[in-house]
Formats: C-alpha cells, structure tokens, sequence
C-alpha cells in the first residue's frame, strides 16, 4: 500500500507528488463549509444556475376554476451578482417546498419573488411541463374519455 503523504499521478507512473497536510480546520461532524457565502472577488456575475428535471406534484387550475393534481417537471434558476460565488442547490428546493400546492399564473410570481430574496439573486426564471387532462366527449354518449395535453410554461 502506498504512503498516505504520496500521490502516484498517471496509472502505470513511477512518478509521485508528496501531498500536504490540509490547512483548513476539520469541521463539526454534520456541517459543511458555506463556500458559496464568502464574496467573490473576481467580479463575474453568474447569468444562470439553477436544477433542472426535477418531478414535482403540482396543483393546476382549469378556467372554471376546477382543480387538477399532476406531476410537473420543473426547472428553476437564478441570475446571481459579480460578487456571489454561487448558490447551495437545496435552497431551490427548499423555495419550491415552501410553495407546494397550487402552481398558477397567480402564485408564481411570488415564488419567483421568493427565489430571488432567499437566494440574493438578480433574477429568477421559472419552466414547467406537465400533463394535462381534458374530459373528451364523443359523439355517442356511451363513448367518453380523457386526452392529455403537455403544457410547457414559465412566466411570458
């Protein structure tokens, strides 16, 4: 077994680095360092991060105000300032969470809202696809159905 104080670079290489001991301070068992809160000083605004492809349960609304649970794939992202490092990625989850339920053109402005204070960003960008059922009648009235519609949104 190799020196735990010796890195072999390349599979097959006789070569070897000496490694040195790390200078950061072991953290309490269960917390991480907060990279993404320290500043930045590089000046590079990030335009987008975000997480994409996430399934989530919605509720969605039909004109007669009629109520319909699907499941949504939902796609959020932020714009953060030249002196942001970046964003934990739970904190996107952590929002949707905190809006759970209903997902209309009425309630995503303020979790757009919500993802802009909680994570200190610029902007916000919401999209969301999701299957939607409409009663499909026939002309025999023993014949009759539902079809889904994909619905693909996000605020126009």
């Amino acid at each position: 077994m190799s020196d735990p104080a010796v890195c072999r670079i390349g599979p097959n290489s006789s070569t070897t680095a000496a490694l040195k001991p790390a200078l950061v301070p072991p953290m309490p068992r269960g917390h991480l360092h907060d990279v993404q809160s320290e500043p930045d000083d590089r000046e590079i605004a990030i335009e987008q991060v975000g997480v994409s492809e996430l399934h989530y349960p919605i509720t969605v609304l039909d004109r007669a105000a009629e109520s319909q649970r699907t499941v949504a794939t939902i796609a959020l992202s932020v714009g953060l300032p030249h002196d942001s490092k970046g964003t934990h990625m739970s904190r996107f989850i952590q929002v949707l969470e905190n809006h759970r339920g209903e997902m209309t053109v009425r309630t995503l402005p303020s979790l757009l809202a919500d993802l802009k204070t909680t994570l200190d960003a610029q902007s916000a960008r919401i999209e969301v696809q999701f299957p939607y059922f409409l009663a499909r009648l026939r002309l025999r009235p023993t014949r009759h159905g539902v079809a889904s519609v994909g619905v693909l949104g996000g605020p126009g």
